[in-house]
């Protein structure tokens, strides 16, 4: 069960808390500061902590809050889990809830903060599967050898819904323009693909012409597509030059799951790209992440 934080779950968080490498003492304290700053302001549209109930006790809790100075904006303050309820699905029912409440306050975007560090990978992981974006990285931020990564998801769009919903603002192009991009990369992961199309040359051929002339690309040349691979690893691979740049992709057959990349010098919407990809392999589950090359 998931419910607003209260006081008598204090004790069960300070408790698990403790049992956690990945936050330093400081952090900790700063974790039940906010908590009690929280239940003394109790202003739930500028900031709220929910705390996910199993047998009466909490077990973990998330916390976001409205950034000021933005238009519709929240941070993710907070997602924390009991160490012996990881990889159970309490994180992703915290992280559903509160996207849900968000979008009830018209939010427009999420974003969060996080470590760099080998030990937080899998939390990183964590976020990578879940739609949001890899939006920044600086280096040396929290301290020497750990960088601060800032993840962002936008709530106005259709996460992996295979329909194509029209963000509000193009964030990414805005980040694209704003940081002087000289090009654009989208990798696209795809689970669970129709094995009839990622078995077949004349399919794939047929997607990476469609995907060309969506995204606006002039093709420089045939693609070219190769089964290569041995065993798990075995399945067809293929590349498109593009003027601005190349297409490749390479499909499993084993696992039925297909890994394309697009880069660019010539701006076009990932998210274009990402639900026409996903439809055409009618993928179970899909993701993408974008980097800009500067």
């Amino acid at each position: 069960m998931i419910r607003r934080l209260k006081e008598e779950d204090i004790k069960d968080i300070a408790s698990f808390l403790g049992a956690l490498d990945t936050l330093s003492e400081k952090e900790k304290f700063f974790a039940i500061d906010d908590i009690r700053y929280y239940l003394f302001e109790n202003e739930p549209d500028k900031c709220c902590f929910y705390s996910y109930i199993e047998g009466g006790n909490a077990v973990g809790f998330a916390a976001y809050s409205r950034v000021p100075t933005a238009d519709h904006v929240f941070e993710l303050d907070w997602l924390v889990v009991k160490p012996e309820y990881q990889s159970r699905g309490v994180g992703s029912a915290l992280l559903k809830h509160v996207e849900a409440e968000l979008k009830k306050l018209g939010a427009r975007i999420l974003y969060l903060e996080t470590s760099s560090t080998d030990e937080y990978s899998e939390i990183r992981c964590f976020y990578d599967r879940r739609g949001f974006f890899n939006a920044g990285f600086l280096p040396n931020f929290w301290k020497v050898g750990d960088g601060k990564v800032i993840y962002v998801k936008e709530l106005t769009a259709g996460e992996f819904s295979g329909i194509d919903i029209p963000m509000e603002a193009d964030i990414i192009k805005e980040a694209y323009d704003g940081g002087c991009a000289w090009g654009l990369l989208t990798s696209i992961d795809l689970h669970g693909c129709n094995p009839e199309k990622i078995r077949e040359e004349a399919a794939i051929k047929q997607f990476v012409y469609e995907l060309c002339e969506l995204i606006g690309m002039k093709r420089y040349g045939d693609c070219e597509v190769v089964r290569f691979g041995e065993g798990d690893k075995e399945g067809y691979s293929a590349v498109q030059l593009i003027e601005t740049s190349i297409i490749s992709a390479h499909f499993v057959d084993t696992t039925s799951n297909g890994y394309i990349d697009i880069f660019s010098c010539k701006y076009y919407r990932p998210e274009d790209a990402f639900t026409f990809s996903k439809n055409f392999f009618e993928a179970k589950y899909a993701r993408y992440n974008h980097l800009l090359r500067v």
